[in-house]
């Protein structure tokens, strides 16, 4: 779990721009909402390396930090001295500084856009060291809410999904990336110490990218355009690392124009291989997609169609992906993890179970919700084992315990509390109905709950047993 100082900061944050962002008319549509929160982003906070992609209704944020722990983990971890793993992934205050500026950039732009957006997703990543990223996923529409007092503070926080993902991906591209920041600002010699294994070759990183490395003192007003950037797995540590660029420049005053090989402007496209040197990934060799004909024309390499190279490259990963959030699957995610943290904190749970364990998923593709009730639906796995049971697995406890025993009672109606007064909330009606799966004997066949019954229990018209009892076969 995320550490509570990044839950309070961000809190912070959703209280400063509630009183920021009006009612008013939308000022960014599909167009420009990329190209405004980058804008935004630069001239406002100084953030230049945003990526943002939006995919259906969801929107994505990318923040590429150098560092974004307070603790050297690897080295924590790698001593031993570490008893708490959370204590480890603290932000430096400078890392929360980005992602405030970054998420507050995000809200202002998505709650003022005419687009229908209803999901965002922030990547805040360590693309130097460890390759970890906090992803926060929240639901648009819970924005207007707090800012309207519709919900308190600390039902937000619940809603937001925060989670903590390695990505080597982001590893291997780092001296990539390195490399074309850095190209035209330190000298060739520090730039070929720094981001290579060895010194470059014709031979080991094609004349037409050694070329650019040694054409470099030619131009000034470099600037290097990375368009695409894609990684994958090659061989144990290495990496391959896709990039597509455009390069535009002007040249130095005095140059032979046979000093330059291409044009200003040009978009190129290479494939570098990355390999860990000495505890850092370092370039070992680069293969470029074009190549200069005769005429110092740019030309694609031709590849055999049994390589069929390009159609390969469009199945690597990006490393920054999203997909359209359904509501559904993210009402589960959230709800399983509410879930989870009320058993851990009730104190009668905790002196009266030696197990409390919830699972919940939304089903919706056809193949998941069968030829009979042809609808989605939830499915709740509960796993509870009272201290009292006598039994070392609780589902070998004799029939009729789990409805007469009240701990487990107690345990299951805070469960199906928690589920209807939440999806209420949300106002979801995208269910038909609620299967209940990993109960003991009596209820060892997965069984269904009606809406009309849960509706009854949220009324307090059914009590748990009653709900249960009520269920039908599936």
């Amino acid at each position: 779990m995320i550490n509570q100082k990044l839950n309070i900061a961000f809190l912070l944050l959703l209280l400063s721009f509630a009183t920021f962002v009006g009612c008013g008319k939308a000022t960014y549509d599909e167009q420009n909402i990329i190209k405004e929160m980058k804008k935004i982003c630069l001239e406002e906070y100084k953030v230049s390396d945003v990526e943002v992609k939006i995919v259906g209704k969801t929107i994505g944020v990318f923040l590429p930090l150098e560092r974004l722990f307070e603790s050297d983990i690897k080295k924590m971890i790698l001593s031993g001295k570490t008893t708490n793993l959370d204590s480890l992934f603290v932000p430096l205050p400078d890392a929360m500084d980005k992602l405030n500026d970054v998420l507050f950039t995000t809200a202002r732009v998505v709650l003022s856009s005419d687009i229908g957006l209803e999901f965002y997703q922030l990547y805040v990543s360590d693309v130097e060291s460890t390759g970890l990223q906090i992803v926060l996923t929240g639901y648009i529409p819970d924005l207007d809410r707090m800012r309207m007092w519709d919900i308190p503070h600390s039902e937000y926080r619940k809603r937001v999904l925060h989670d903590l993902k390695l990505n080597r991906a982001l590893l291997w591209e780092r001296p990539v990336r390195n490399l074309f920041r850095d190209a035209g600002k330190i000298s060739s010699f520090e730039a070929l110490s720094v981001y290579f294994s060895e010194p470059p070759k014709p031979l080991t990183v094609s004349p037409l990218f050694y070329n650019f490395l040694t054409e470099i003192q030619n131009k000034k007003n470099l600037k290097i355009d990375l368009q695409t950037v894609k990684g994958r797995t090659y061989f144990g540590n290495q990496g391959l690392i896709y990039v597509k660029l455009v390069e535009t420049y002007e040249p130095k005053d005095g140059t032979n124009p046979s000093g330059i090989s291409y044009p200003s402007g040009s978009e190129l496209e290479y494939i570098f291989i990355v390999d860990m040197i000495e505890e850092t990934f370092k370039i070992t060799q680069v293969i470029p997609l074009y190549y200069l004909d005769e005429n110092r024309q740019l030309k694609k390499i031709a590849f055999p169609k049994e390589l069929d190279l390009y159609q390969n490259l469009e199945s690597w990963p990006d490393h920054f992906e999203i997909e359209d959030i359904n509501m559904g699957e993210f009402i589960a995610i959230q709800l399983a993890r509410r879930m989870q943290n009320l058993l851990a904190e009730d104190e009668r749970i905790r002196n009266t179970m030696t197990m409390a364990q919830v699972n919940i998923s939304y089903l919706h593709h056809p193949k998941d919700i069968g030829p009979i009730r042809k609808e989605p639906y939830f499915s709740i796995q509960m796993d509870f084992e009272p201290k009292n049971s006598g039994a070392g697995n609780a589902k070998e406890l004799p029939s009729g315990t789990f409805l007469e025993n009240e701990d487990t009672r107690y345990a299951a109606a805070l469960v199906m509390k928690e589920f209807v007064d939440v999806i209420r909330s949300y106002r979801f009606s995208q269910y038909g109905y609620v299967e209940i799966l990993g109960l003991h004997q009596e209820l060892s066949k997965n069984f269904g709950i009606s809406l009309e019954n849960l509706e009854l229990f949220r009324k307090k018209q059914l009590n748990i047993k009653e709900l249960f009892e009520a269920g039908f076969s599936l």
